[in-house]
């Protein structure tokens, strides 16, 4: 049973590369449930290759349905085979351990673990996993701030791309160039590098892909400020999303929709476009990040303690989960707290925001449905 399963997992990750997603989805989507259960098992007999191919195979999957609910506890799984493990087991399993996006694990920082998946990979012979490798760790040099080091390390990766590689493949590199336009603040980069990856994903066949790059387009709207232009591209991706079934990626949508209908005065449509993302974003362990959008429709709806309160649910979130704001959140942060600041004062906000940080997540979200249902009834 291992064995099949271990190249049951290497087959979907191959085949991830090939295929259309709708072939993908039709060889594979009744895997899920044998590759969960050969992963346990590999965990508990302590059998590093198999949890880390089954893992791979697993984050795939799961990136694809829209939920990653489930990622972070099989990361702290490998990261506690990693002891007993070396050489190639060791170099897969660094690359299960690495963050994805707003998911980490307290174990470790996040950039560490980026380059050690680096590192782990540079002593094998294997051009495409060092390829994401670096990528990976350049990713994670721009969210701390290393843009030239980062750029750097994507010179690299791009020296070892090879025109025969899958598209699915080259197309991670130019979404990683994106991606640390984005954290630059450089939107008419984000927007070039975004476009290019909807190309790509198009010519492969990569739907997933295309509209999480054109969700990327609505973001990129939203960093140059034309909020307009925002509201438009991410109502349209959240519709397709809804049709495509990719739920996570759709809370995401939702909320830029919520943050760029605040920023153009409609608090209705903003609540409206929040209140279907909080679920979504929550069961995927991503649900304080709304609430810097929430803080600025509450200020704006005079209701600025409450506001404070939500951005100090935020800032514990924070702490709590190695993942800084993304530029378009912190905005809308900073702007709540000019706001709050000017309405109750600095030091109200501070005491307010220091109760918001002592809130559950039940508490926050009850908090939401305060501001729900009042700016529904204005």
């Amino acid at each position: 049973m291992v064995r099949v399963s271990g190249n049951l997992a290497l087959r979907v990750g191959r085949d991830s590369l090939t295929m259309t997603d709708a072939q993908w989805g039709n060889a594979h989507n009744g895997d899920y449930a044998d590759l969960q259960a050969a992963f346990e098992h590999a965990i508990a007999h302590g059998d590093a290759r198999v949890a880390a191919h089954t893992a791979h195979a697993l984050r795939g999957m799961d990136v694809q349905r829209g939920n990653v609910s489930g990622l972070r506890a099989r990361m702290s799984a490998c990261f506690a085979l990693l002891p007993k493990a070396s050489g190639l087991d060791a170099a897969h399993l660094w690359t299960e351990v690495t963050p994805s996006d707003q998911i980490a694990i307290d174990a470790i920082p996040r950039l560490e673990s980026a380059r050690q998946r680096l590192a782990a990979w540079r002593e094998q012979d294997d051009a495409e996993a060092l390829y994401s490798a670096l990528g990976t760790y350049a990713d994670e040099l721009a969210r701390a701030g290393d843009f030239a080091q980062a750029e750097r390390v994507v010179a690299e990766a791009a020296a070892l791309e090879r025109p025969d590689w899958p598209v699915r493949l080259r197309m991670t590199l130019t979404s990683q160039r994106g991606a640390i336009a984005m954290y630059a603040k450089d939107a008419a980069g984000y927007r070039e590098h975004r476009r290019e990856v909807v190309r790509l994903a198009e010519q492969a066949g990569a739907t997933r892909a295309a509209l999480s790059a054109r969700l990327g387009l609505g973001d990129a709207a939203l960093l140059a400020q034309d909020y307009a232009e925002a509201a438009t591209l991410s109502g349209e991706v959240a519709e397709a999303l809804r049709e495509y079934n990719r739920p996570f990626m759709r809370g995401i949508a939702l909320e830029n929709l919520a943050n760029a209908l605040v920023h153009l005065g409609d608090l209705r449509g903003a609540v409206h476009a929040a209140r279907a993302s909080l679920p979504i974003m929550r069961h995927n362990e991503a649900g304080a990040d709304l609430f810097t959008i929430l803080a600025l429709v509450a200020v704006r709806a005079r209701m600025p303690e409450m506001a404070a309160r939500m951005l100090g649910h935020v800032h514990a979130w924070i702490a709590s989960s190695q993942y800084d704001l993304a530029p378009n959140e912190a905005r809308a942060a900073d702007e709540a707290g000019r706001e709050i600041d000017a309405a109750i004062g600095a030091d109200a906000q501070a005491r307010l925001r220091e109760e918001g940080r002592r809130l559950t997540d039940a508490e926050a979200d009850a908090l939401a449905s305060v501001l729900f249902a009042a700016t529904q009834n204005d």
